[in-house]
């Protein structure tokens, strides 16, 4: 099997959103024609695409989360662990998608988190310190 193609953030919005004409269209055929698990949607786009949504369109971060499954979801898609953990993570918390990947990839790797930021600790199978205290355990 070939390795699957990469896409972008904006052809993702295009395929949501539907708001022009061609480029939505396009985006679509390929979700809808390409072969099985031979498109690549990265936690980076993703990142892209929620804050995009978020803070361009002003879509609720519900819906915003909807729309991440749903891509997710999709037969030509290929995901890796770490972008399906983000994607939970996003639905069941407020923080911003680039935390979600960072938790996710703490909780594969049992890794610490070093951040200044308090809604870390609402993971259950995440350490997080701020730098001073996880000096201590480096």
């Amino acid at each position: 099997m070939k390795n699957p193609a990469l896409v972008d953030a904006n052809v993702v919005l295009r395929f949501l959103l539907a708001d022009d004409p061609r480029q939505s269209a396009e985006a679509a055929a390929l979700f809808a024609n390409a072969p099985a698990r031979s498109l690549l949607v990265t936690s980076l786009a993703l990142a892209e695409v929620a804050w995009v949504l978020l803070s361009h369109y002003r879509v609720p971060r519900d819906q915003v989360s909807l729309a991440l499954q749903r891509v997710l979801a999709l037969p030509s898609v290929e995901v890796d662990a770490i972008t399906g953990a983000a994607v939970t993570r996003f639905s069941l918390t407020k923080l911003d998608f680039a935390d979600c990947v960072l938790a996710a990839h703490a909780a594969q790797a049992h890794s610490l988190v070093i951040t200044f930021d308090k809604d870390f600790q609402q993971f259950p199978d995440i350490t997080a310190l701020a730098p001073k205290a996880a000096l201590s355990r480096l």
